[in-house]
């Protein structure tokens, strides 16, 4: 689980994913591992080595911009798309929630330019793109979205 997170809602997220994803997607032939880290860190200590399946979440900053943690992930998105490097990650899933606030004209931008990196390079989105919103109330409160959004991906994860 790779996250991008400012205020903490996307790391909170990352973890309780992290901890529930082996009870949750394990099975008689496979058992999954997950652990939880920063979008930038996967880039550095891991060497981005792609695992088949990725979830990330993460939201917007300022005026559309990466979080702490996401800044080196995100320029190289937007450099995937701008090289048109398709084929980079073919045989990656990828799951993602995005979180922002749609009081800011560039809600979303972050999660979105991410987004749109992964597909040009080739990988495949598993389920729709999550997208919980820090204005949000009542049933559309962030927390209720990222939630929604988490239980719907467990089969799709799958």
């Amino acid at each position: 689980m790779l996250y991008g997170s400012q205020t903490g809602n996307s790391e909170q997220a990352a973890i309780d994913l992290a901890e529930k994803a082996p009870a949750k997607l394990s099975n008689d032939e496979v058992a999954v591992t997950a652990r939880h880290m920063q979008l930038d860190d996967f880039l550095e200590i891991e060497r981005a080595k792609w695992p088949r399946l990725v979830v990330i979440v993460t939201s917007s900053y300022g005026v559309g911009q990466a979080p702490l943690g996401c800044y080196k992930f995100r320029a190289m998105c937007d450099e995937i798309g701008k090289r048109k490097l398709s084929g980079m990650l073919d045989g990656v899933s990828y799951a993602m929630c995005g979180l922002g606030d749609s009081k800011y004209t560039t809600f979303f931008q972050n999660p979105s330019a991410i987004n749109a990196g992964l597909l040009a390079a080739g990988a495949w989105r598993a389920g729709l793109l999550g997208k919980a919103d820090a204005s949000g109330e009542g049933e559309d409160e962030q927390g209720k979205v990222i939630q929604r959004w988490v239980d719907t991906h467990w089969s799709k994860l799958a």
